[in-house]
């Protein structure tokens, strides 16, 4: 198993086969990409920006 903390949750997914990193890979790819996820956070947080 691999766990990652993201302070108000856990993810856990099975290790193996890219583990975590596939997973996260494939949760950027689905939201449209890196870039289309930071536009999301700087319109949210311009703090972040």
């Amino acid at each position: 198993m691999e766990i990652a903390d993201l302070g108000a949750a856990l993810v856990v997914v099975p290790a193996g086969r890219g583990g975590l990193r596939s997973v996260i890979r494939e949760s950027v790819e689905e939201a449209g990409g890196y870039s289309s996820l930071v536009s999301l956070v700087a319109a949210d947080e311009p703090d972040l920006a």
